[in-house]
């Protein structure tokens, strides 16, 4: 995981704490290549979706083909949406499964990092 990103991550925990304890968590893009985001939840529900499977992923499946009848506090996706070919539908899913009032986190590649890891 990039230092800058998990830099920003942790801003955002101190900022609003109560999203990060005690919650239901999704991580979106949850495969743990380089670090994962589960430093950053405490004594929550955690569950971790990617379209691969491996370590830290309990759910192998597309964020905009993820079917839940809940609704999380707290979503997380770092350094996913880059690779998403569907990254408009995916980030509707992720609002429309955050929990009203809940915390919708998201980091992303910026300008000079082009879209990669997709089929487009």
């Amino acid at each position: 995981m990039h230092k800058e990103v998990k830099g920003f991550c942790q801003s955002i925990k101190l900022q609003h704490p109560s999203h990060f304890a005690g919650v239901d968590v999704l991580d979106c893009g949850s495969l743990d290549i380089n670090g994962n985001n589960r430093y950053l939840i405490e004594k929550s529900n955690y569950f971790g979706i990617d379209i691969v499977d491996g370590k830290n992923v309990d759910l192998v499946t597309r964020v905009h083909q993820f079917n839940s009848s809940k609704q999380f506090d707290c979503v997380v996706s770092t350094e996913m949406l880059e690779h998403d070919e569907y990254f408009v539908e995916s980030l509707n899913a992720m609002f429309n499964l955050t929990e009203p009032g809940g915390l919708l986190l998201i980091t992303a590649a910026g300008q000079g990092r082009e879209e990669h890891g997709t089929h487009n």
